[in-house]
């Protein structure tokens, strides 16, 4: 199991620039699943979240399998295009009896689900999802049942998070998902970390947290998740988080990048692995991420400006350079430096 190391950033910061409305990911599969009819045209990124929540505290009251059916599909939708193709499916098949099934359905096995996280076993109820133990009832030992593809590992926590939280995500469990699984743990996938383990380690770091600040600020486990979240987004789009592809915030700028560089550092290796396997792909890591510069190989003006030398761009054809501006110096020609400063090591 690997270790949790949370990333030292300004969590409240963070907190406050978390959005998921207009996320492209979830615009797309709204527009995916309203073409289906599996979804509501009504529903759109401003009032999908509020939409499941109210279906939720419906369901409390009434235990209706119509709006159980409602609340899945719309939690999925939520989460995302990643999964899109075995949402449709589960969908279109949701009470096909599965023959030496325990559950029959995926109708019933998600109702067990469902039950379990309301009675407060949100841990019980992601082992039954994935199929990871088998989980002792009050009556009997149940079976596990079939495992629903399509209900991966990123979003068996979506759901746990909105039902725990009575409809409300913010007040919810927190969601374990690959990306959370690459900035916290440096590991690819959520399946390779403990979600028990997971809810364990972020409790641990709110205790170091909300030592340091007022009690009306204390954070709750969803509030450092979205922190997380809203950081990782700042700076990677979510398919390429913890790469050497990072994006530029002009509103943001450079909020704990030290950070961001960190992060990437523990997957250099891997980088440069898969850089070699993959030929087309010809941007080394050092040009990307983390160049590092010897005194000869640029000079730096007064004004801050950095100049790199013709012969060293040439060998690295990735740096970005301004080719109108350019100076000599000792019969070398160099160019005015045009990318990040932030991502230029100086020796």
């Amino acid at each position: 199991m690997p270790l949790a190391t949370f990333p030292n950033i300004d969590y409240s910061f963070w907190l406050k620039n978390y959005s998921w409305e207009n996320f492209s990911s979830m615009n797309g599969m709204i527009t995916t699943m309203k073409n289906r009819k599996y979804i509501n045209n009504n529903i759109n990124p401003e009032n999908i979240t509020s939409n499941i929540q109210l279906k939720i505290e419906s369901y409390i009251e009434s235990n209706n399998d119509e709006l159980l059916f409602e609340i899945f599909k719309l939690i999925q939708t939520w989460g995302g295009k990643s999964t899109g193709s075995n949402t449709l499916k589960i969908s279109s098949e949701w009470e096909n009896i599965i023959e030496d099934d325990f559950y029959n359905t995926y109708k019933a096995k998600y109702r067990e689900f469902i039950r379990l996280i309301l009675e407060g076993k949100s841990i019980d109820a992601f082992y039954l999802m994935t199929n990871k133990k088998k989980i002792v009832d009050k009556i009997q030992n149940k079976n596990l049942g079939i495992k629903i593809k399509g209900l991966s590992f990123s979003f068996i926590p979506k759901h746990i998070c909105f039902w725990s939280g009575l409809g409300d995500r913010t007040k919810g469990l927190p969601i374990l998902d690959d990306v959370i699984a690459k900035i916290v743990y440096k590991v690819n996938k959520a399946e390779d970390v403990d979600f028990k383990t997971f809810i364990e380690d972020i409790n641990k770091l709110i205790l170091n947290l909300n030592e340091k600040i007022n009690q009306e600020n204390k954070y709750i486990p969803s509030q450092i998740e979205m922190a997380l979240f809203a950081f990782s987004g700042n700076y990677w789009e979510t398919t390429k988080t913890a790469s050497i592809e990072i994006k530029n915030n002009p509103k943001i700028q450079n909020k704990d990048i030290s950070e961001v560089y960190n992060i990437i550092e523990c997957f250099k290796d891997e980088l440069k692995l898969k850089n070699r396997k993959n030929k087309p792909y010809k941007k080394s890591l050092s040009n990307v991420s983390i160049l590092i510069l010897t005194k000869k190989d640029y000079l730096k003006t007064n004004d801050g400006d950095l100049y790199i030398k013709k012969s060293f761009k040439d060998k690295n054809k990735s740096i970005k350079i301004n080719i109108a501006k350019s100076l000599k110096f000792r019969d070398e020609v160099y160019y005015k430096f045009s990318g990040n400063l932030n991502l230029i090591t100086l020796n």
